[in-house]
């Protein structure tokens, strides 16, 4: 056999290997991840939301974000769009924050979500989840509607 055969053999038994053992991407597994973030029922179009692992056991554990679409929609990305996360816990933080001027900007939802020591979002994800929903609301806070603050 000469030795352009045995490597076209090799190149061929390496797809066959990828083909049917799923060569991927040498990361941690990650499962698809997405939903909407309403305020009051209302779909928030501006924004991004990000996904902290509660606890960073090893290198699989990884955040995660996606940025709201017009509808207040989101698929989560880890390492490349869209992939999703790796199953765990995770605490969330929404940041709806709209830069207007070097003096001031603009929230579009209350600023406590915008912190996980502050929001109160979590969630724990095992497998595939399309159907993530995270109402806010303007409800005990000092604002209660989208602001402008100065600085």
């Amino acid at each position: 056999m000469s030795n352009c055969n045995r490597f076209q053999g090799w190149i061929l038994l390496v797809f066959i290997l990828c083909l049917f053992g799923g060569c991927g991407d040498g990361r941690a597994k990650r499962v698809p991840v997405s939903g909407v973030v309403t305020v009051d029922g209302t779909p928030l179009a501006f924004g991004s939301v990000t996904f902290l692992p509660e606890s960073v056991q090893s290198e699989a554990s990884r955040a995660g974000g996606g940025s709201l679409n017009e509808n207040g929609e989101f698929k989560i990305s880890s390492f490349t769009p869209n992939d999703g996360l790796m199953p765990g816990k995770y605490s969330v933080m929404i940041l709806a924050l709209e830069p207007i001027s070097e003096t001031s900007q603009r929230w579009h939802a209350p600023k406590k979500y915008s912190s996980v020591e502050t929001s109160g979002l979590t969630i724990d994800i095992t497998e595939k989840t399309d159907n993530v929903a995270f109402d806010l609301s303007w409800e005990g806070e000092e604002q209660n509607a989208p602001f402008v603050e100065t600085f």
